[in-house]
C-alpha cells in the first residue's frame, strides 16, 4: 500500500485525509496501514458528514487524500455551498488520490476543476481478493496519459490476458486483468478474473518516472459482466460517463442507464442526466447535446432525459450506474 501511496505522490510527513469506508470491503484499513507505514498522519474519517468534512479540510489544512472519486467530488460541491472556496481554503491540499471504483479520463480531470492550482488527482486500483486498492496506481507522467503502473508483482502477480484466450495481450490492445496473490495467507487467488478489461500501453515498459519494470495500462475501460449489448453493439457504462463528463452544462457525478430487462440483446436504453445549477443550457438542450455525441461516437440512438441538479442519487462509494426497470 505504501508503494502505491509513493507512487501517486504522498510523501512521509503528510496530513491524510482517508475517505474510504470500513467493513468488508478491505479499502479502509487498507489506506490506514499504508500511511502510517508511509510515515504520513492519517486522518481515518471515511465517508459521510460532508458538511463537517469539508471545514475539516480547511482547518486541517490536509495536503492529500484518499476516497472514491465521486465523495471527492461531492465534498468540493459541498464546500462551496458552505462558503469554503476550495482554491482558496484548500490550498495545502496537493495530491487527490481516488479509488474503489472505475473513473473515466473525464471525471479524473472533473475531480481536479474545483482544486487549487497545482493540485494533481491520481488514480490507483485493487480488489478485495488482491488485499486492497494494492494493484495499479498512476505516477506523476502516468496520470497525463491516463494510465497507471502495475506494482506490487513481488507479491501480486497481475496479467492483462485475451479474456476468450486467456493468452497475453500485446502493446496497445485490450485484456482483462487476472491475478495472482503470491503471499496471501487469508483466502489466496489463483488467476483470479477480476473481469475489468484495460489497454496495455503501446509503451508499457517506458516511463520517465523510472519504474520501466513495472507495466503501464490504461484505466478501467469497463467490465466483462457489465457490458450491455444495445441493438448489436457492445457498450460498456464507461463510455457513457465519458460523454457526460465532457458536455458543457451537465453534471459529472449523477448519471444512470436504465434498461428494461436485463437480456443479452436489449432494444435499448434511457440515460439520465442533471442539469448544472444556473447551466446556460436548457435541461432539453443538455439532453440533446449527451444523445447527439452519445450516437456519434457509439453508433446507438439513447433516450436522454435531464433532470435539475440534485434529483438522482448521490454515492459515497461505488456507484450503481445500470438499473433494471420492470
Amino acid at each position: 500500500m505504501t508503494r502505491v501511496l509513493r507512487t501517486a505522490g504522498f510523501r512521509p510527513g503528510d496530513r491524510v485525509f482517508q475517505g474510504h469506508s470500513y467493513g468488508m470491503w478491505i479499502g479502509g484499513p487498507a489506506v490506514d496501514i499504508g500511511v502510517q507505514a508511509l510515515g504520513a498522519t492519517n486522518f481515518p474519517i471515511g465517508p459521510g458528514r460532508a458538511e463537517l468534512a469539508v471545514a475539516w479540510m480547511r482547518d486541517h489544512a490536509y495536503t492529500a487524500c484518499f476516497m472514491s472519486p465521486l465523495w471527492l467530488i461531492h465534498l468540493a460541491k459541498v464546500a462551496v455551498e458552505q462558503g469554503i472556496d476550495p482554491k482558496t481554503d484548500w490550498k495545502s491540499l496537493r495530491i487527490g488520490a481516488v479509488g474503489g471504483m472505475s473513473v473515466t479520463p473525464g471525471l479524473l480531470d472533473a475531480i481536479a476543476v474545483p482544486m487549487a492550482d497545482g493540485f494533481q488527482s491520481q488514480v490507483t486500483y485493487g480488489t478485495t481478493e488482491a488485499g486492497g486498492p494494492i494493484i495499479g496506481a498512476s505516477c506523476v507522467h502516468s496520470r497525463d496519459d491516463y494510465e497507471m503502473h502495475l506494482i506490487n508483482d513481488d507479491t501480486i502477480l497481475a496479467e492483462i490476458l485475451d479474456p476468450d484466450t486467456l493468452e497475453p495481450v500485446g502493446p496497445g490492445e485490450v485484456g482483462e486483468v487476472v491475478i495472482t496473490t503470491l503471499d496471501k495467507e487469508a483466502s489466496p487467488v489463483l488467476r483470479w478474473r477480476t473481469r475489468d478489461l484495460v489497454r496495455l500501453s503501446k509503451a508499457p515498459y517506458d516511463c520517465p518516472c523510472g519504474r520501466t519494470g513495472l507495466p503501464r495500462f490504461s484505466l478501467i475501460i469497463g467490465r466483462s459482466d457489465d457490458m450491455l449489448k444495445i441493438r448489436g453493439t457492445i457498450v460498456f457504462p464507461s463510455q457513457v460517463e465519458d460523454v457526460i463528463t465532457s458536455t458543457t452544462g451537465a453534471v459529472a457525478d449523477a448519471w444512470q442507464i436504465y434498461v428494461d430487462k436485463k437480456e443479452l440483446e436489449l432494444d435499448g436504453a434511457t440515460v439520465a442526466v442533471e442539469r448544472k445549477r444556473g447551466a446556460k443550457l436548457s435541461p432539453d438542450e443538455v439532453a440533446a447535446a449527451i444523445a447527439r455525441t452519445l450516437h456519434a461516437r457509439i453508433g446507438v440512438r439513447f433516450d436522454v432525459e435531464c433532470h435539475e441538479e440534485g434529483t438522482l442519487p448521490r454515492y459515497d462509494g461505488k456507484a450503481v450506474r445500470v438499473l433494471i426497470r420492470e
